[in-house]
């Protein structure tokens, strides 16, 4: 694989957080724009699949710039509890690019299908447990689309798994 441009990496790194940013409700638009979480989504599979060793700085630092761009308001509530949220996911975007680097490794071209089965978990993952922060979950932008909101409430329907 040839290297790629430092300016595209940078332009991924920035493109990740603003189209995430874009996609939950903000003061520009009042129920955000839910068909800009895909083309966010590109973006980080992006630097998660095509970037090599950038990676492991250029996917947290993306991840911290989202958090930063989508949790705003937390600077205005506790300026240590916004630091506190970016040095966390700053270290779980780290992890999922380390998981990125094994899967682009083991699975080469096909890495794209295992790495969007990890960054379901990761999301999943990043609302359980002590350091659970549910703010900035992808699939919450889409709350407003009446055709997935619908799919979300048929799984809904499933009992508990023991």
């Amino acid at each position: 694989m040839k290297p790629l441009r430092s300016g595209l990496i940078l332009a991924a790194v920035v493109l990740y957080p603003a189209l995430t940013a874009l996609a939950f409700p903000n003061p520009v638009f009042k129920n955000g724009l839910p068909f800009a979480a895909p083309f966010a989504l590109f973006f980080l599979f992006f630097l998660l699949l095509k970037t090599e060793k950038s990676r492991f700085l250029s996917v947290p630092a993306s991840g911290v710039l989202t958090y930063l761009f989508v949790c705003y308001w937390l600077w205005t509530f506790n300026p240590l509890a916004m630091i506190f949220v970016c040095t966390v996911m700053a270290f779980a975007y780290l992890l999922l690019a380390v998981y990125a680097a094994a899967v682009r490794r083991l699975f080469g071209d096909a890495a794209w299908i295992a790495a969007a089965a990890g960054f379901t978990v990761f999301e999943a993952l990043k609302t359980v447990g002590f350091l659970a922060f549910p703010y900035g979950i992808i699939g919450y932008t889409q709350y407003s689309v009446p055709g997935v909101r619908g799919i979300a409430a048929g799984f809904a329907e499933f009992p508990d798994l023991p």
